[in-house]
């Protein structure tokens, strides 16, 4: 769309508005006030003729009453034509012309030449349909007209002309754009052949070689009239196969227009001249390959009798002997999503092709990575030309085929696959084998996972109830990963069993949770019932307590993760695969750690200054009286720091003066007012003493207190922290 600037209202007078226009032409001139395009040519240096160059094209004109153009050409380049000596009612639009969408009929005009000599022109155009939609001015630099250049030795290698435009409204400039652009380099049009990836092959006749692809540099590189290109074989272990009809048409004008073999030579002659751009031949060739041929690459000789071009080609190498000549490729005939524990789900389809034809009855085997299996029997094989289906084996992960005729291609499609609860997440790569030639690996989809499952992980302790665990969240990875009213079950390890119903939201939403089943108690279930297939859904499973009895050992306790609207294998039935359902619907597709099992006396807590709550292997506690800072020291109330490193209530006594802790077969005693503690009746001296603050409790540094329960301690100064640990 071109740009529109809206001019400042007549206000008054002429004369105030060209006033006015003045300190607007800087910031004009700075937002691209014309666009510019142009193209590069190939000229030679030191050619005594007139020559082409690109042409410089301006549009989308900042609006005014008129617009100044000059060309400006570097050194050693001038018009092989002075633009001031010729007619320009006549030839004017040789040099420069304004195309005119408004004009009837549209086209071409003149514009007004103001100056000019061999290296520099300037001319004019006042038309207001200059600044119409689809408008542009057009410099050409072009050896038909009048206005082919002259390109002397001393040139510069890369032809640089410098545009200067100028527009001006009431008289004033109201904005100026300058640009040096590259209409030309020089050197020689070059002629490249290459070849693509080679093909494999074997003995046999018309073996597909790698395709030869002939480029021009420049339009006109090969003339039609002179030149041929010429592609030998190595030795007469091979001859030259079918050859493809002719012509063979390039995009722009040039063709082959005949193709001869002579030998081992195959001569490609051509007919027509490209323009305006250098064009490509593409020949697709094919070679017989003669009993007793050495192994290794086909490489061909190029050579030519190219005139104004140089060639460039090394040896090409199309083709290799020896190796299998079947080519695998995909094609992306799915959504390439295929869940963890899913069944009858299509993969892309899989085209072999061979450089010559495939041998009737050879073998194709088909094996799929360990966890995913195929889905297929004769009664749901598609039908393929080329192929039978024999069977499947290695337990459905692989597939057996044979070659049916003679084709050159075959196209395996909507082949189906499960994947069972253990595949592991990523590409789906079928591997091929058998006898047909096909061998190598392919990705034919990618496995995910239909949820994801974090949790907060919190210490419990064997064989005791009511033990609180980390939340779980379950995350779809995918919109509609989960299965809409199916359910999902939270099953825990042997030893392990819900204390209670957890509370389950989907998406924040509260949903019912089934009773805990007496039979089963390790496995909680509900249904997910409350999902948004419109987005991707969160499943926050809190409030959850274990029972554990003394079968369980230290570690983390792994919660699985199973169920129906996760594993769709309870639906897969036995018809296809046998036992699929039977063997894989009751398995996890996740699990997740949300506790870990320590020892009864093992204690991580902490305490913060100025708080009246404390944790304990990860669970919150009240106390009455908060920690503080006296003197430097840190103070803590004795019966919290107590309890928080595992003594008993029974064992934390209190006469009014004295303060009793009891653990294991550690005694320790504390007066208040005295620095002296006791512990098993050895005294051991504080430097400070017990202090009692509201309401009653007994206050003293955390570290005495700590280490005399065996406690490692650690100070966090920039949280105020106290810790302690208890192994």
């Amino acid at each position: 769309m071109k740009k529109s600037r809206k001019l400042i209202a007549i206000l008054a007078t002429v004369a105030l508005l060209a006033a006015l226009l003045v300190p607007m032409a800087t910031p004009a001139a700075a937002a691209d006030p014309v666009s510019f395009l142009y193209t590069t040519g190939l000229v030679d240096k030191g050619k005594a003729d007139a020559q082409s160059m690109g042409f410089v094209k301006l549009n989308n004109f900042e609006k005014c009453d008129e617009v100044y153009f000059t060309i400006t050409l570097p050194t050693g380049v001038e018009y092989a034509n002075d633009p001031s000596s010729v007619s320009w009612s006549t030839y004017g639009t040789d040099y420069v012309k304004f195309y005119n969408p408004a004009a009837s009929p549209p086209g071409y005009q003149n514009v007004t030449f103001l100056s000019g000599d061999k290296s520099k022109l300037t001319v004019k155009v006042d038309s207001a349909d200059l600044f119409k939609e689809d408008s542009y001015v057009i410099f050409t630099f072009n050896k038909t007209g009048k206005s082919g250049v002259k390109v002397s030795s001393s040139a510069a290698d890369s032809i640089n002309v410098n545009v200067n435009v100028k527009g001006v409204f009431l008289g004033s400039k109201v904005w100026e754009a300058s640009k040096d652009v590259t209409v030309a380099v020089t050197g020689k049009k070059k002629v490249t052949v290459t070849a693509g990836s080679p093909k494999s092959v074997k003995v046999g006749t018309d073996k597909a070689i790698a395709k030869v692809t002939i480029q021009e540099s420049a339009k006109g590189a090969i003339n039609s009239a002179t030149d041929w290109i010429t592609l030998t074989l190595p030795s007469d272990d091979f001859a030259w196969g079918t050859l493809p009809a002719t012509p063979i048409n390039g995009s722009y004008g040039l063709k082959v227009d005949k193709l001869t073999v002579d030998g081992r030579d195959l001569k490609i002659e051509f007919d027509g001249t490209s323009s305006p751009f250098g064009d490509k031949i593409e020949l697709s060739l094919k070679i017989n390959v003669n009993p007793g041929a050495p192994d290794g690459d086909v490489v061909l000789n190029v050579s030519s009798s190219l005139d104004v071009a140089e060639l460039e080609a090394d040896e090409l190498v199309v083709a290799k002997v020896g190796e299998t000549d079947v080519t695998v490729s995909v094609l992306n005939t799915s959504d390439d999503t295929i869940y963890q524990a899913d069944y009858g789900k299509k993969i892309d389809a899989i085209e072999l092709k061979a450089s010559g034809t495939f041998t009737d009855e050879a073998t194709i085997t088909l094996t799929l990575p360990d966890g995913i299996k195929w889905y297929m029997n004769s009664s749901n094989f598609p039908s393929t030309t080329g192929v039978k289906f024999v069977g499947t084996y290695n337990s459905n992960q692989s597939m057996w085929l044979t070659v049916d005729g003679s084709p050159d291609t075959i196209t395996l499609k909507d082949l189906l696959v499960a994947t069972l609860p253990s595949a592991e997440v990523g590409d789906i790569t079928v591997t091929f084998g058998g006898t047909a030639g096909a061998t190598g690996s392919v990705v034919v989809g990618s496995v995910v996972a239909p949820i994801t499952v974090t949790a907060n992980k919190t210490n419990v302790q064997l064989a005791a109830l009511d033990q609180a665990a980390g939340e779980i969240t379950i995350t779809e990875t995918k919109k509609k990963a989960l299965v809409n009213g199916k359910q999902i079950e939270l099953v825990l390890p042997t030893g392990v069993t819900w204390a209670k119903k957890p509370t389950v939201k989907v998406n924040g939403t509260k949903i019912t949770v089934d009773a805990i089943d007496s039979s089963t108690p390790d496995t909680v279930t509900f249904k997910v019932d409350k999902v948004n297939d419109g987005k991707i859904d969160t499943i926050v499973v809190s409030d959850i307590k274990f029972d554990l009895d003394t079968r369980v050992r230290t570690g983390d306790i792994m919660v699985e993760v199973k169920g129906n609207a996760v594993n769709r294998l309870d639906s897969a039935g036995d018809t296809i695969v046998k036992d699929l359902q039977a063997d894989y619907a009751g398995k996890a597709v996740a699990k997740v750690a949300n506790a870990v099992v320590v020892s009864a006396t093992k204690r991580d807590a902490s305490f913060v200054i100025g708080s009246l709550t404390y944790t304990v292997n990860g669970v919150e506690k009240a106390m009455d009286a908060a920690p503080y800072i006296k003197d430097g020291r840190t103070y803590l109330p004795v019966r919290f720091v107590a309890d928080a490193l595992g003594v008993d209530s029974s064992n934390i006594l209190w006469d009014g003066k004295n303060v009793t802790l009891i653990k294991g077969d550690r005694v320790v005693q504390m007066t208040i007012g005295s620095k002296v503690m006791l512990i098993n009746g050895a005294s051991i001296t504080m430097d400070v003493a017990p202090e009692v603050v509201e309401p009653g409790r007994t206050m003293l540094p955390f570290r005495w207190i700590a280490q005399a329960l065996g406690a490692q301690v650690g100070w966090d100064e920039a949280t105020k922290t106290v810790t302690m640990n208890i192994q």
